[in-house]
């Protein structure tokens, strides 16, 4: 029988890797039978980034009072989501970990959506050692969530969802259809157990860089500190999750090496962990995972205080600095500070550029974005983002050189071209703008250059147009 599969998480199990695996190989894996639906997922996935699958948003139009989808845009999902199934493929294929926070009425909603185009649905779970999970959650609300608590503080006040969700899936799908792994002994090679599942055998290429890897210690600290302070300025809850996504993602995108360390507690942190969850791992064990049972900890985890390296003061005022300057707070004094202070980090340096763009604190944007560039000139995310500034400036001209260069350091997005066209139309020079907008177009679809080229005329009369009403 034909058959979805619901690739639940559970969180921090790898499950960003295998999205952006699943997502640049869709057409590979339609090769061999595998449909990885399109359903609504955001570009960044695409092109190996981090996001949360192609069912987060079938997920969320099932998840009342905590997304505000329109009625219009949820039945957009389900319209696809039968646009999909109607395809025929054998073996379907949809993931999110916001699907393992579906009650069982949402479950079935999908289960009966599938049966009308006879599908039957199964789940596939995996389940990590749970010290690690606890570490790995920490670590996802410091780069999130803005999160200021200690490690151990954490760790002893954690609270497991494994085994309601478990029984949750249980309940809806029977063991029969529940395929439950063990993280610790795939995470090498977190497809195969899912490619022997689903039958595909083809190779497929892997996500461009890891993918949202752990902080190294040094970068734990420096979360830690700037968390904090942005807690003590009193900044909303929103505004400190993006500043610290934003700082997390700089630093894990500048620098993808993949971060391995012991996790460690205290004596009394780690008997009080081992005694609050051991009887619930037991019972998970024998009912789910008896052929590979999830332990406790991994056998390389050592006993002892996780010591945080202690955060320079140096780099203590370039963070007090940025956040300064994201409040405007004499804006001429912190721009002479980070001069001073001789910012040499790139993630610091972007964070500061980004957020200075969005408040539009523009010369120490741009500054910043100067300087990141010099260190790292042939990074995507440093080019893109002194190009920005340089466009939010005015200097149209220097922002398509970078878009440019962007072209030939990433050809296989066809987004720059669309982007050069774009700024092409802004360039105040007719002579070249023309000229710009020419060389551009032969690289383009010729409709969306055309387009492109459309929209800057009607905006170049219609300021010629508002110029003639001022000066009569």
């Amino acid at each position: 029988m034909k058959t979805v599969y619901l690739h639940v998480g559970m969180g921090k199990t790898g499950t960003s890797y295998i999205q952006s695996t699943l997502s640049v190989n869709r057409k590979r894996l339609a090769e061999c039978g595998v449909l990885y639906p399109v359903l609504g997922e955001n570009k960044r996935i695409r092109l190996g980034g981090i996001d949360s699958g192609n069912g987060v948003h079938l997920a969320q139009s099932l998840l009342p009072n905590r997304f505000f989808l329109s009625d219009k845009r949820k039945k957009e999902i389900w319209r696809d989501l039968d646009s999909e199934l109607g395809r025929g493929f054998e073996y379907v294929l949809i993931s999110s970990e916001f699907l393992l926070s579906l009650s069982v009425e949402g479950f079935l909603e999908i289960q009966a959506h599938a049966k009308r185009f006879k599908y039957a649905c199964e789940v596939i779970v995996f389940a990590r050692s749970l010290l690690e999970r606890v570490y790995s959650q920490w670590m996802q609300r410091l780069k999130r969530s803005g999160g200021t608590s200690d490690w151990e503080e954490h760790a002893i006040h954690a609270q497991s969802e494994m085994e309601r969700q478990l029984d949750k899936l249980d309940s809806i799908f029977g063991r029969n259809r529940m395929h439950c792994f063990n993280y610790d002994s795939w995470k090498n090679d977190l497809l195969a157990p899912m490619a022997r599942l689903l039958k595909w055998d083809c190779v497929l290429a892997r996500p461009f860089r890891v993918v949202n890897r752990s902080l190294a210690p040094e970068e734990v600290s420096r979360m830690l500190y700037f968390n904090r302070r942005l807690e003590q300025e009193q900044w909303p809850n929103h505004k400190r999750n993006v500043l610290a996504t934003q700082l997390s993602d700089a630093m894990m995108e500048l620098d993808d090496k993949d971060v391995n360390r012991d996790i460690q507690l205290s004596d009394e942190a780690w008997k009080s962990f081992r005694t609050k969850h051991e009887d619930m791992l037991e019972r998970v064990n024998m009912r789910y995972f008896s052929d590979d049972p999830i332990v406790m900890s991994s056998p390389h985890t050592g006993i002892g205080i996780m010591d945080w390296p202690v955060l320079p003061e140096h780099e203590k005022r370039i963070l007090d600095s940025i956040q300064d300057g994201m409040l405007k707070k004499d804006q001429d004094k912190t721009i002479a500070e980070a001069d001073i202070l001789g910012i040499n980090d790139v993630s610091l340096l972007l964070l500061m550029a980004q957020t200075m763009l969005a408040k539009r604190n523009l010369p120490l944007g741009l500054a910043a974005a100067k300087k990141a560039y010099k260190i790292k000139p042939d990074h995507l995310l440093v080019v893109s983002t002194l190009s920005a500034c340089y466009e939010a400036f005015g200097g149209y001209l220097e922002a398509l050189a970078l878009v440019e260069r962007l072209m030939f350091l990433d050809p296989q997005q066809p987004g720059h071209i669309r982007q050069a066209i774009r700024l092409a139309g802004k360039v105040p020079d007719r002579k070249k703008w023309r000229r710009y907008w020419w060389k551009f177009l032969h690289k383009a679809n010729f409709l969306d250059g055309y387009l492109s080229w459309l929209k800057a005329f009607q905006r170049r009369q219609m300021k010629r147009i508002m110029r003639k009403k001022m000066d009569g």
